[in-house]
């Protein structure tokens, strides 16, 4: 697990110098029921970096949760990973190098999804607009693009492969009938209450948490290589592990 956690360090260290190239958010108080911090001229750069924090923020902790074998837990991170990476991909397709998006419906999703900054009271968020496997076609179908380019036959096209993988973590956060049973075991028979370590769920975990560590890492050296952000040659750490990629 520690080697996954390696892996992730070039992503994160690109977020970090991304984020210190665009201007600091502000400290924001909504009426003083709410406070935190918020960019006050956001675009698709921004959109790309909160979606990439957020998942490699996801895959270390599943690093921990795979430490004490909660495999419920760990796919209930992995669903929100999926949908953070595949809408990164999904906004780059109609995104300029400066940000600015050139379409709908991702200009309007992210639009949509700046406006939703307060939270003065309960049950206020703004309704996003786009669906998940509206996402899926328009990623799935860019994919496939570049995969034939390079000669490679797909038996399934890939909007169909990340439906099928975002509805398999949605099983998990709606806590589906089958996935919570996947808890019972043992002899004598009894529910994991407190993760699954020592079972062969053991090996699952690592193979879940190593395939989407590699999944974040695509989406993340994608939004390096879409915006450009100047870096420095002091920084060519970065360089370095988008050239592996």
């Amino acid at each position: 697990m520690f080697a996954v956690r390696e892996r992730l360090q070039p992503a994160a260290h690109f977020l970090d110098l991304f984020a210190g190239q665009l201007a600091a958010p502000i400290w924001y108080q909504s009426a003083g029921a709410h406070v935190g911090f918020r960019y006050t001229a956001p675009d698709a750069r921004h959109f790309c970096l909160l979606k990439g924090v957020r998942s490699v923020s996801g895959m270390n902790a599943c690093i921990q949760l795979a430490l004490g074998g909660y495999v419920q837990e760990i796919a209930v991170i992995i669903r929100t990973v999926v949908e953070c990476t595949s809408l990164m991909d999904w906004v780059r397709l109609a995104a300029e190098p400066d940000g600015s998006l050139r379409s709908d419906p991702q200009q309007t999703y992210v639009k949509t999804y700046f406006d939703d900054y307060r939270r003065d009271n309960p049950g206020e968020s703004l309704k996003l607009t786009v669906r998940q496997g509206d996402v899926h076609r328009d990623v799935g179908s860019w994919l496939d693009e570049g995969a034939e380019e390079i000669g490679i036959q797909m038996n399934a096209g890939s909007a169909r492969l990340m439906s099928n993988v975002y509805q398999t973590g949605s099983s998990y956060v709606h806590a589906r009938y089958p996935e919570v049973m996947d808890m019972y075991g043992g002899r004598p028979g009894a529910f994991h209450l407190n993760g699954m370590r020592g079972t062969p769920k053991d090996n699952e975990n690592l193979e879940v948490v190593e395939t989407y560590a590699t999944t974040v890492n695509l989406a993340v050296a994608g939004v390096a290589r879409h915006f450009r952000p100047p870096f420095t040659q002091t920084e060519s750490s970065i360089a370095s592990w988008l050239g592996r990629l």
